[in-house]
């Protein structure tokens, strides 16, 4: 489980070299492909999952075999954490650059009044 997620995950992997690693949602007793360019969206903080193992392919690269480098494969997870998520709650699509990500307070009307010096 991820601690501090409220909100959907997009989760996706990059690098063919690989095999196995396939995405487990244990609590609904699923599993789903999880090869290059697949994207799981989920409530993750709420269900248990994994990867399974997976292994390197051998490489024929000749810039990677003397370096004795093996491909792979790269795992991206996107989500938002709860605290970033409660801050942004109810705001409209102009509140960052208006406020710069709250530095500056709101005047009524919208207009922006400094709390401190701007650099």
């Amino acid at each position: 489980m991820d601690n501090g997620d409220d909100t959907p995950t997009a989760t996706t992997t990059l690098g063919e070299d690989h095999t196995g690693g396939i995405m487990q949602v244990l609590q609904v007793r699923s599993q789903f492909t999880y090869s290059a360019g697949s994207v799981i969206f989920g409530w993750t903080s709420y269900l248990w999952h994994k990867v399974t193992d997976w292994q390197p392919r051998p490489s024929t690269d000749p810039g990677l075999v003397p370096r004795k480098l093996t491909p792979g494969r790269i795992g991206v997870v996107s989500y938002i954490p709860q605290s970033s998520f409660a801050q942004l709650e109810g705001k409209d699509s102009s509140w960052g650059r208006r406020t710069l990500w709250g530095q500056l307070e709101e005047a009524p009307g919208g207009t922006r009044k400094g709390k401190g010096k701007r650099a």
